[in-house]
């Protein structure tokens, strides 16, 4: 069995995998009694760990101790590379292109072949494109819902409207409050950058990519998305497979 660790910057996503299919999931939170408690606590026994990180060290650390000592096993640590089979890396310096964003893109690739854009929604939103040569574009970066959240909350005291409690696109509906207004207009922006995305690919590619829509906040903010598209959660998870089965070997 294969652990997968996806170390973001609010929490800790792991998958225990067999042979692609996933065995167990579930999440951590950051802190050294708290991931102690959790490590210790699992049952199962994994033949290989691998970790994809884009914390900081200061909160990684610990945890990669832990499972090093839990099992006696040396944790390997996934990184942002030039090529993955046809798959081409975009940026002029390929290590700094996020490793949760190639991740991602490795895994979407998977199930959808490209032209695809992939749309990652969690603490930041990340957009990135593959053409049909399988050459990756990269898109925008902006904050993501719980970020635009507390950037408001810091010059206004009104309590917003959960995102979950608003109509989705398609449904009229009047504004009825400062509160409503301020949730509505984080998902316009959101939105909109997604559209303004995958109209700007479109008019570059030979065909319109496929939009898949990956991310903790991907099922809040889907039905608000007008544009055909498909939802994988798990998406980061399915691209660290594919590379742990391309180092290990099988």
């Amino acid at each position: 069995m294969r652990l997968l660790l996806d170390c973001g910057n609010s929490l800790v996503k792991w998958q225990l995998r067999r042979q692609g299919a996933v065995v167990a999931q579930g999440q951590l939170l950051y802190g050294e009694e708290a991931l102690q408690r959790e490590v210790t606590d699992w049952e199962f026994t994994p033949k290989s760990i691998f970790v994809a990180a884009v914390v900081d060290e200061v909160r990684l650390s610990p945890l990669l101790t832990m499972l090093e000592q839990r099992w006696s096993l040396a944790v390997t640590r996934l990184t942002t590379t030039a090529r993955f089979g046809q798959l081409t890396n975009g940026y002029l310096r390929p290590e700094t292109l996020g490793v949760d964003r190639w991740l991602a893109l490795i895994g979407g690739a998977e199930g959808v072949p490209p032209p695809l854009m992939v749309a990652d929604l969690g603490s930041a939103i990340t957009v990135d494109a593959v053409d049909a040569q399988w050459q990756h574009h990269a898109g925008v970066i902006l904050p993501g819902l719980k970020s635009l959240a507390a950037t408001l909350a810091a010059v206004t005291p009104l309590q917003q409207v959960s995102v979950a409690d608003l109509p989705p696109r398609g449904v009229e509906t009047a504004i009825l409050s400062t509160e409503m207004a301020i949730s509505q207009g984080q998902i316009f922006a959101i939105v909109g950058a997604i559209e303004q995305s995958y109209h700007s690919f479109s008019r570059r590619f030979a065909s319109p990519p496929q939009i898949v829509l990956t991310g903790g906040d991907s099922g809040l903010l889907s039905p608000h998305l007008a544009l055909p598209h498909s939802c994988r959660s798990d998406l980061i998870f399915c691209g660290m497979d594919r590379v742990a089965t391309a180092i290990s070997g099988g």
